[in-house]
């Protein structure tokens, strides 16, 4: 993987995630608080509220631990409609082409979340006035899942379950830890209340089909995203993604795994994945160097 050109499409990436018009759009989606707002009314709820068209976001590096630093991709704060409170969620955002990392992709967020969380701590802790934590939000953007996860948004939070007691807690008390999974992929005539920004995320991360006019009208018509031509050819690719940010390197891992292991249904599915992702089914076999017995399965499996 070349560094420099992994660390230009992460700052693309970062870009394009800056922009309050996109963040907006997410936080629509799938924050409850913003559902009923137009794009323009979360927009002025954003940080500030000024006219800026990308955040100026928080410090996105946390090196309190020791051994343990950590270097978010977006950080930004927002208000809460009806609130005169110059803070009423904190909000980050973390874009991961690479579907097969090597650790929990889940778990690494919930390191987020609490990271986070925690770094609110100081005054509140000192005075015990723990009501004032803001509830904090960790999105991830992955436009490359595995088959099983593709055009899925999944929302993992805390909840009460009650084992005695005829009364529930307040949810104020505790409501301050939501983590938010948006997994892409491929597209599909799949239809639900968060098709929408799963699309976004596709238009702007996979489609390569679509022409830079095309997709700025899509991006303003659609999702009230005004951006020019240069910008919309500025956006990272995800041919750079695949090459240059460890996704290539991650699915190979992953589907020699499969094969290692006995796994015919994982290796299929990676397999399915990666031709779906642009690679040929001869050089995927290729690099698994799998006998003609393995392939003959696999393409039967697969109907090819």
């Amino acid at each position: 993987m070349n560094s420099k050109n992994a660390a230009l499409y992460d700052e693309k990436s970062r870009r394009i995630l800056s922009n309050k018009r996109i963040l907006a759009n997410v936080m629509k989606a799938v924050i409850p608080e913003y559902t009923d707002l137009s794009i323009s009314e979360i927009v002025n709820l954003i940080e500030d509220g000024s006219e800026s068209r990308l955040i100026k976001g928080m410090q996105n590096e946390d090196i309190r631990l020791d051994g343990a630093p950590i270097l978010y991709d977006i950080v930004f704060t927002s208000r809460l409609p009806g609130s005169d409170d110059e803070i009423g969620m904190i909000i980050n955002v973390e874009e991961k082409v690479n579907p097969y990392p090597g650790y929990p992709l889940l778990s690494r967020a919930v390191y987020y979340l609490t990271r986070l969380f925690s770094k609110q701590a100081g005054e509140i802790t000192e005075t015990g006035e723990y009501r004032k934590f803001k509830k904090v939000y960790t999105i991830w953007i992955c436009p490359t899942p595995p088959v099983y996860k593709r055009d899925s948004v999944k929302y993992i939070h805390f909840m009460e379950d009650g084992f005695t007691g005829d009364f529930n807690e307040n949810l104020e008390e505790y409501d301050y830890l939501h983590i938010v999974m948006i997994y892409v992929g491929s597209k599909t005539d799949k239809k639900d209340k968060h098709q929408d920004i799963i699309e976004m995320f596709r238009l702007i991360f996979l489609d390569e089909e679509t022409n830079s006019k095309n997709k700025t009208k899509i991006l303003n018509e659609r999702y009230d995203i005004m951006l020019n031509e240069q910008e919309v050819l500025d956006m990272p690719s995800y041919a750079e993604g695949f090459y240059q940010n460890g996704y290539r390197e991650g699915m190979e891992q992953g589907l020699v795994q499969g094969l290692q292991e006995g796994k015919l249904t994982t290796l299929i599915d990676n397999i399915n994945s990666l031709m779906g992702s642009g690679m040929s089914f001869e050089e995927i076999t290729s690099i698994l160097k799998l006998d003609d017995d393995t392939i003959n399965i696999v393409k039967q499996k697969l109907n090819i």
